[in-house]
């Protein structure tokens, strides 16, 4: 009888601790998961991805001034008013500013003239770079925040798997090859500007006549000093770099959006059973709308860097255009000149096909629902192509223009038509300028 008892007590207690047990093996398996999940995006995350290309900007040349970008996490990831970063961006853009002041007070005091403004407007663009780049610091970590809480999802929904290794190694050479090939243009630019200084060796020296020539304006208001040269050429290098980021940054973050959508069509190509189900095309719907949103938020937060950058390399390369067809230049200007248009073109060009592959990817989930037979279409897929034919997922300049590869054609007629005003106005300069280069 008694033994009895303590069975059945033991009958009852024992489906509870099963119960518990399967709690506890579930709880266990979800934190698991979510130790995975963390991990992947700790390693392989957007944060990590840009993290040792903007430290490295950051810390040569005052661009992004964040804090806690040596961390792995982005939990430490901080804009700072007083942190070291910050005040030595301040620091090189008053430089800039410096610099384009003194060619207002140039222009001002003298008739303006179409060729002695190009250093005004670099300086002044340059300017505005930096600037931005502030503005964006001051946003990146709410930035990166989103990029993690969209990663996550699409993690968990099985569109994402991992973060493919390609990826940071495509970015990596991007940024190389794009930063080595602006330095040989920067060397060969500081090469012809030396080479035709020396007609004025005899009246100046080496050094001043090089200095006098590549920054008139500056040396117009202030008396020469090989100190103040230095200075001058230092900022004017942080410009050229300034330049050339802002297309390698958004280039990254094209690169970085368009992966994203990449799996999803990815997830379509493999799973090409499940297209006839509601249920799948509700994930991919899901994935879909976080990565829309992932573009939303990168021209919310970069429009107007998209703006400077494509205003500034359609500005140069009518400047660069109208040069290269000048007849006196010598050979080594003639090399700097060409060299320097074809990879303005070739770098305005890479920025154009890297961000309109946000908007060929965006397109392609439509393909597939055109393929599925109507008799399988159903309102989830109905509402999906509806929003795909109607919505332009594609980065856009303050909504003046989309990234998009129509966009090529329509930078063409533009240069080619800025080109033909710019001679016209040249011409009528050149009759009255001053040729004497000594002066």
């Amino acid at each position: 009888m008694w033994l009895g008892k303590i069975s059945s007590r033991h009958s009852k207690i024992a489906p509870k601790l099963f119960i518990i047990d399967q709690k506890l093996i579930l709880d266990e398996m979800t934190t698991m998961k979510n130790v995975k999940l963390s991990r992947l995006l700790v390693t392989n995350g957007f944060y990590n991805m840009t993290r040792n290309l903007i430290f490295v900007s950051q810390s040569i040349f005052g661009i992004f001034p964040l804090s806690g970008l040596r961390h792995r996490s982005s939990d430490r990831l901080s804009f700072n008013f007083m942190s070291i970063s910050f005040l030595f961006s301040i620091f090189v853009q008053f430089c800039i500013a410096f610099m384009f002041s003194t060619s207002i007070f140039k222009q001002l005091n003298s008739k303006i003239v179409y060729t002695k403004v190009v250093k005004f407007v670099f300086f002044f663009l340059n300017f505005l770079v930096y600037v931005n780049f502030t503005i964006v610091a001051r946003k990146w970590p709410q930035y990166v925040k989103h990029w993690e809480r969209a990663e996550q999802k699409l993690l968990e929904l099985h569109v994402m798997q991992h973060q493919d290794q390609q990826v940071q190694k495509k970015i990596w050479k991007i940024a190389i090859v794009i930063m080595a090939l602006a330095l040989i243009e920067h060397t060969l630019g500081i090469a012809s500007g030396v080479y035709v200084s020396k007609s004025c060796w005899g009246v100046q020296s080496a050094e001043e006549a090089y200095f006098r020539q590549s920054f008139t304006d500056f040396f117009a208001s202030f008396k020469f000093n090989i100190y103040l040269g230095l200075f001058v050429q230092i900022i004017n290098f942080y410009c050229v770099f300034a330049w050339n980021f802002i297309d390698v940054y958004l280039i990254i973050i094209s690169c970085l959006l368009t992966e994203k959508f990449a799996c999803i069509n990815r997830k379509l190509q493999n799973e090409s059973r499940k297209i006839h189900s509601s249920t799948f095309w509700n994930e991919i719907w899901c994935a879909y709308k976080i990565c829309a949103d992932l573009v939303e938020q990168t021209n919310s937060l970069n429009g107007a860097m998209i703006l400077i950058s494509f205003f500034s390399n359609l500005y140069f390369i009518c400047v660069q255009l109208l040069a290269c067809f000048k007849s006196e230049s010598s050979i080594l200007d003639g090399m700097y000149l060409w060299f320097s248009l074809t990879f303005l073109i070739a770098r305005t060009l890479a920025l154009c096909l890297y961000a309109s592959k946000i908007n060929d990817e965006s397109c392609k989930p439509l393909q597939t629902l055109r393929s599925i037979h109507s008799d399988y279409f159903d309102i989830t897929m109905n509402r999906f192509s509806e929003q795909l034919m109607s919505g332009k997922v594609a980065l856009t300049g303050l909504n003046f223009f989309y990234l998009t590869r129509k966009l090529i054609l329509s930078l063409s007629g533009t240069v080619v038509t800025y080109v033909l005003v710019m001679v016209q106005f040249n011409e009528a300069e050149e009759k009255e300028s001053d040729n004497n280069p000594c002066t």
